[in-house]
């Protein structure tokens, strides 16, 4: 990695003095704060001349442990630089792109998921060395924060013992493809991906992530520069996955984005009494294995259809037998007749020619009470996210009152539709509509009214066959 000039490297002057670039905040060049203002954040503070803090204007990001954004002083001189090249927030992930063909994104590493300021990340990265000839765009150009410069901001990156010191002066994989000229890079982050990053500060201390660095000529279009570094990044996501055993994630503002989706109503009952459900266990495990997936939407979803799929040859059964029933009760009913015996044939023969949407619709039309549905979907918040406006594509709406469809249909009908966005991926022009749904989308993040509609679906099920 090339050494930084002496003016660059953690604020040293070129007479090699220490000493921050900046004094406290009401010092700071009036270019950076106008800088910073231009592109929505506001400075709060420069404690002890040594962390400027920053906070963006409007947010939506949740707070949890952190609130605001923080990078050395020593860096302010290259953040400068980098806010010159008007650089512009991704709109569905942390990071950020910029005029000049620059892309960065914000990503989680390590082989065990251990959160997105990963004490361990340094020595996973460094374990790697890069194979191939050096590009023009060597690291220093991509900015990245060298955190061993600053030991005493970080709470987590102690520095003292020389092998960790090491891992960090190695934790920068930079590759290029000589043919293009493009270049990639896995390093801790820019200054100005802390900016566009996840809220960094904690009680005087920093904490520094790790992010993916692009160089692509930016001649294309910028929704087609960003496409085509994000196609990019998710091929050397993979690779590192697959050759380097490396675990990358890209860092979504879905999750981290204030949840304003309507919230069930169910405080539960506080008494608890001799079980009088009589379950079977296949079915009591797939539903614990849902109501302990709430970190995980897509999948919480898919677990609950499992329960209503395994009632699918039941509810159909009932429904042939019922069908039967009514056929050899009429009274017109001869079993001479061949039309009438022809008739209930038919009927058992329809059974191995149900299809899955047929079944689902089957099963909520005749185990699912419909004052419960309309009870759920009057809920406030959730006419709205289940209408023609809501926040998932491609499925259909529920609407409560007059329509050709039956309120159990409709559910059925979307239930099934979302199944399908998020279990096939398959690359076919007629599954233009229905578009796989991305487990870390903005989409997958808003799906919990859904998951609780297929909670209480379930519930409904599991309580029809104890009759």
């Amino acid at each position: 990695m090339t050494e930084r000039s002496n003016d660059d490297r953690n604020g040293h002057d070129q007479a090699g003095n220490d000493g921050p670039i900046f004094a406290p905040s009401q010092q700071l060049e009036p270019e950076l704060s106008a800088s910073l203002h231009s592109h929505g954040f506001e400075i709060v503070d420069c404690e002890e001349s040594t962390i400027l803090r920053v906070r963006r204007k409007q947010s939506n990001v949740r707070s949890f442990l952190y609130r605001d954004l923080a990078l050395p002083t020593g860096e302010a001189t290259r953040l400068s630089r980098q806010l010159a090249s008007r650089p512009q927030a991704l709109s569905d992930h942390f990071g950020y792109f910029s005029n000049d063909g620059y892309f960065e994104l914000m990503v989680s590493v390590g082989t065990v998921k251990r959160g997105v300021f990963d004490q361990f990340a340094s020595r996973s990265v460094s374990r790697l060395a890069a194979i191939g000839d050096p590009c023009e765009h060597d690291s220093f150009k991509f900015q990245a924060i060298e955190a061993r410069d600053y030991p005493d901001l970080y709470p987590r990156q102690r520095f003292g013992a020389s092998e960790l010191a090491e891992s960090l002066s190695a934790s920068v994989i930079h590759v290029s493809d000589s043919d293009s000229g493009v270049c990639i890079e896995l390093s801790p982050q820019s200054p100005c991906g802390v900016l566009f990053g996840l809220p960094n500060y904690r009680a005087g201390r920093i904490q520094l992530g790790f992010s993916i660095k692009i160089k692509l000529d930016s001649n294309s279009s910028a929704a087609g520069f960003v496409d085509r570094a994000h196609s990019l990044a998710n091929s050397f996501m993979y690779e590192l996955a697959v050759r380097n055993r490396l675990i990358c994630e890209p860092i979504g503002r879905g999750a981290y984005e204030r949840d304003e989706s309507p919230r069930l109503r169910d405080p539960g009952i506080n008494e608890v009494r001799f079980p009088t459900s009589k379950i079977d266990s296949e079915v009591a495990e797939l539903y614990s294995f849902a109501e302990l997936a709430n970190d995980n939407l897509p999948l919480a979803f898919l677990s609950f259809y499992q329960v209503l799929e395994y009632f699918f040859p039941q509810a159909v059964r009932k429904d042939q037998i019922r069908k039967m029933r009514r056929e050899i009760s009429d009274p017109r009913f001869s079993l001479r007749s061949d039309a009438d015996l022809v008739r209930v044939i038919g009927i058992a023969e329809k059974a191995g020619r149900y299809k899955e949407s047929d079944q689902i619709s089957t099963l909520l039309e005749t185990a699912v009470r419909v004052e419960r549905l309309r009870e759920f979907l009057h809920q406030a918040g959730y006419e709205n996210h289940f209408g023609k406006r809501g926040p998932i594509s491609g499925v259909c709406p529920i609407t409560i009152g007059i329509q050709q469809e039956s309120l159990p249909r409709q559910v059925a009908e979307r239930v099934y539709q979302l199944r399908n966005r998020i279990v096939h991926a398959k690359d076919d022009p007629k599954y233009i509509e229905q578009k796989v749904l991305l487990p870390r989308s903005r989409e997958a993040m808003k799906l919990k009214p859904d998951v609780e509609l297929l909670r209480l679906l379930a519930q409904e099920v599991i309580l029809d066959s104890q009759i």
